[in-house]
């Protein structure tokens, strides 16, 4: 039924968990492709031309800090390499956008994403809420993994 599979991760326990459900799905669909995004925020020039100014180096080092959590995520989905093709993805901009646009350009057939557990005022004065702009604006299935941090 899956075919292609969008997880968005941001290397957290929750997202990591997300991918972990990705994962299994994906081992029960032969043939099923998971593309794994990765999005960061991409600076104002000012900012970045101040960090650059103190040799600090945004985008190289998000890059690399982008190599671990991919590697966390993958290693999460608990899925053997050789049966399930795994593409990673990282984009500079606004999650939610990046993950409805990922999954029209590969024609998917789920996103799977994390709930961030936020309240309706947090999100309002964050503008956050990632899975629920997903949620409503997606090509396709979403599938919402709630968070064991309900207390």
């Amino acid at each position: 039924m899956f075919n292609k599979i969008v997880v968005a991760t941001d290397g957290s326990e929750r997202s990591l968990r997300t991918a972990k459900v990705a994962g299994n799905l994906a081992c029960k669909h032969p043939g099923c492709a998971v593309y794994v995004l990765h999005v960061f925020h991409e600076l104002p020039t000012f900012v970045t031309s101040m960090l650059e100014n103190a040799n600090i180096h945004y985008g190289s080092q998000m890059k690399e800090n982008a190599k671990e959590v991919f590697n966390k995520t993958i290693e999460a989905m608990e899925i053997n390499i050789d049966e399930v093709e795994v593409h990673t993805i990282l984009e500079y901009g606004k999650p939610a956008k990046k993950i409805i646009k990922l999954a029209k350009e590969v024609e998917a057939d789920l996103i799977v994403i994390g709930n961030s557990n936020i309240s309706e005022a947090e999100e309002f004065l964050t503008g956050s809420g990632i899975s629920h702009k997903v949620l409503h604006k997606a090509p396709c299935h979403v599938l919402i993994v709630q968070s064991d941090d309900k207390k």
